[in-house]
């Protein structure tokens, strides 16, 4: 979270934390943070599950600009000095302080991962604000299935070159596992499992939680439904109504994306059968991703947002063309679509364009659609996507 990288002027009033934080357009917002409503007094700790920790404290300071130190007073009436790093639960949101409790997903709440042979060892947030020496054997919770990870127990006796691989996105237990195949008898198969999926940290300890199973949230019904276009906006409630809200988010986002490309498919099959879908797939799989990295959210120049929208929707409309044509298809069908461009406006196609140059400069959608499908052609012929777009799609990038 670190919101002391991106705010200047720290200090606090009272239990009220105070900065100005840099905004999404670099700009200085003044902000502030009441920390009575996210921090407590646990036995002269600070603690994140409680409250009003000034209420029994004394020399309240700032030190580095993110370390809070005070002396809290304990159950037997004693002050004890505490520290704790505000940088593990308060960020920098688009200029103002939010306070955001640690999650208890490995990737967040620990670090320095070891394996022992079955025994991981960790360092774990706990709700002091401190990192905390954890342990947990994976041999109680996981097993091999005839080569395969899977969570159980006891894949310890069968398994050889037992490994841990973290990075950003995971925390990957590998090994050969031992396995029999009736017609071929004993074999090692190397095979690997996410811990992340089902191990957990809470207040400062590696636990296990089973998410995987065949209806659980990570399993594999979820993940098939949440692909499903439509239906998964369905699983993305349940999610939520189970207080799972970053799996209904993750459900939202890939239900949006397909839903938005089968709605270009089955409009593109309308009107133009094998080739309308592809040309349907082919504009609407940007717009899916534009949703689903929410990327418009962070480009509020119109015009910016315009040609990115042209040069994203020209990009994949000619990749589609090219993956799905003979090249002497697809030089066909270029001169047709130049030929054809002034035509086309009523078409999905022309709406679209008829939208980018409503907002970015005013232009016909007859002009736009054939000022669009012109450079499409002329990237089929000369195998080759006009710099503009890749500049322009750099530019986003950027912000």
């Amino acid at each position: 979270m670190a919101f002391q990288l991106t705010s200047r002027g720290v200090h606090l009033s009272g239990s009220t934390l105070h900065a100005e934080c840099r905004d999404w357009n670099s700009d200085w917002i003044s902000t502030s943070l009441e920390l009575d409503e996210v921090l407590g007094n646990s036995d002269g700790k600070f603690s994140l599950s409680d409250k009003n920790f000034s209420h029994s404290a004394k020399n309240l300071r700032l030190l580095r600009g993110s370390k809070l130190s005070a002396s809290l007073r304990r159950r037997d009436g004693q002050l004890a000095k505490a520290t704790f790093d505000l940088n593990l639960c308060v960020a920098n949101i688009n200029g103002h302080l939010q306070f955001q409790k640690p999650s208890g997903s490995l990737l967040t709440s620990a670090s320095c991962y070891q394996l022992d042979g079955k025994i991981l060892k960790a360092l774990c947030l706990g709700y002091d604000g401190l990192f905390h020496a954890s342990k947990i054997d994976l041999n109680e919770y996981y097993e091999n299935d005839n080569g395969d990870f899977t969570t159980g127990r006891h894949f310890y006796y069968s398994a050889r070159n037992v490994s841990i691989l973290p990075s950003a996105h995971s925390l990957l237990l590998k090994a050969e596992l031992k396995g029999n195949h009736w017609y071929s008898g004993d074999f090692w198969n190397p095979s690997e499992i996410d811990l992340v999926t089902c191990l957990f940290v809470g207040n400062g300890c590696l636990g296990f939680e089973k998410h995987d199973g065949l209806f659980d949230r990570d399993g594999p019904v979820a993940k098939f439904f949440e692909g499903v276009p439509f239906v998964g906006f369905i699983v993305a409630g349940i999610q939520a109504l189970a207080g799972n809200e970053e799996h209904a988010k993750r459900a939202l986002a890939i239900c949006a994306n397909s839903s938005i490309v089968c709605c270009g498919i089955l409009v593109g099959v309308w009107m133009g059968g094998p080739i309308g879908a592809a040309l349907g797939a082919g504009l609407a799989t940007p717009l899916g991703i534009f949703v689903e990295t929410q990327i418009a959210g962070t480009i509020k120049d119109p015009q910016l947002l315009a040609q990115f929208e042209e040069a994203t929707i020209g990009r994949y409309l000619y990749e589609t063309l090219r993956n799905v044509l003979a090249a002497g298809a697809a030089a066909y069908l270029s001169s047709f679509l130049s030929a054809q461009a002034g035509n086309l406006t009523a078409s999905a196609l022309g709406e679209i364009a008829s939208s980018l140059s409503s907002k970015a400069t005013g232009f016909s959608s007859s002009f736009a659609a054939s000022w669009l499908l012109k450079k499409v052609a002329d990237a089929l012929l000369k195998g080759k996507i006009p710099t503009e777009w890749i500049e322009i799609e750099e530019r986003v990038k950027e912000l």
